[in-house]
């Protein structure tokens, strides 16, 4: 996975601590989604977004399958 900005607008731009974004992440995210569980993170958030890309490619055989989350990512409902 890759991060593409274009920080050629911003004048005085400095890249900042990766720990600084996700925080601001997590803070943004609890805010706005009401997330309300307390062992929320960017990243675990960002780990299961890798494991269901995994899961996408290794698991689905036919083209319906791989455009379809619940296939191959989603728990089941008695999980």
């Amino acid at each position: 996975m890759s991060l593409i900005c274009n920080s050629s607008q911003q004048s005085g731009f400095r890249i900042p601590s990766l720990d600084a974004v996700l925080k601001l992440m997590e803070e943004k995210y609890i805010k706005t989604y009401r997330i309300t569980e307390p062992g929320f993170s960017v990243v675990k958030l960002m780990k299961d977004v890798c494991e269901c890309f995994l899961a996408e490619g290794t698991n689905c055989t036919d083209d319906r399958q791989l455009n379809s989350v619940e296939q191959c990512c989603l728990p089941n409902e008695s999980e």
